[in-house]
């Protein structure tokens, strides 16, 4: 199963700390993407990377 979403938040509508910026900037704020990758061999359990 692959989870992903939407790039940024939307100005004034929630916080962005520790991110500088939101949605429609080239800051880190307006281009991380959250995602999660779940199944048996896709990664260990309690890792991330």
């Amino acid at each position: 199963m692959i989870f992903t979403s939407d790039n940024g938040g939307f100005a004034r509508a929630t916080g962005h700390d520790p991110l500088r910026a939101n949605k429609g900037s080239h800051y880190e704020g307006g281009i991380r993407v959250p995602m999660i990758f779940a199944g048996a061999g896709v990664i260990g359990k309690g890792r991330v990377s």
